[in-house]
């Protein structure tokens, strides 16, 4: 099994899909907003025990905040897969938004990298 090591893009994902901000997800975890930012951007990376915090208040397992986890989530894809041809097409209408909005907010905290890195 390989090591799974914290992944700053699956922190931007999680908290997307919740439709936190960095600032409610800071106040739920019991940090600075800076120091989410931190996390997202890959400048700092949570110690354990703050990762944990950050996945509860996220309501996934500290794993999905991790490399190495693809097998959690080849699992995920296929019960997803699996499940929505049982779905009314309004229901997948609204599961279309809300990856659309998740890789929205995926693009503009690429951007907002982007730009802090221009910017050094």
């Amino acid at each position: 099994m390989s090591q799974m090591e914290f992944n700053p893009e699956r922190l931007i994902d999680a908290r997307a899909s919740v439709e936190m901000t960095q600032e409610k997800l800071a106040e739920k975890v019991g940090c600075t907003h800076s120091a989410i930012s931190a996390y997202e951007n890959g400048k700092r990376i949570p110690r354990n025990g703050r990762l944990l915090k950050i996945a509860k208040a996220l309501g996934v397992p500290k794993k999905v905040l991790c490399s190495g986890a693809e097998q959690y989530n080849d699992a995920v894809t296929k019960e997803i897969i699996n499940d929505l041809p049982e779905l009314e097409p309004w229901q997948q209408a609204e599961i279309l938004a809300h990856v659309r909005k998740i890789k929205e907010v995926r693009r503009q905290a690429r951007s907002h990298q982007d730009n802090h890195s221009e910017g050094r």
